[in-house]
């Protein structure tokens, strides 16, 4: 879902509630979900949120998640 095009979300979204949230609005959530609860498998999708989604939010909500992923990951080896 991180990775999905603002027309992939439209259609994907039609008819749904979370419509409202506008494809910006999930995608940095979701940015902020793989940091809090993400494995290490979600870091290659943080990584590529953060240097190429067309929204600076999106952006630097993927920066704070792959970091924090990061943190997370050290502190449990």
């Amino acid at each position: 879902l991180l990775q999905m095009s603002e027309d992939a979300f439209r259609e994907w979204a039609e008819g749904s509630p979370v419509r409202r949230a506008r494809h910006e609005g999930l995608a940095r959530n979701l940015a902020l979900v793989l940091g809090n609860r993400g494995e290490e498998r979600h870091l290659p999708v943080l990584d590529d949120a953060r240097q190429n989604h067309t929204s600076p939010v999106v952006r630097e909500a993927a920066k704070w998640g792959a970091s924090e992923l990061r943190r997370r990951l050290d502190a449990s080896e």
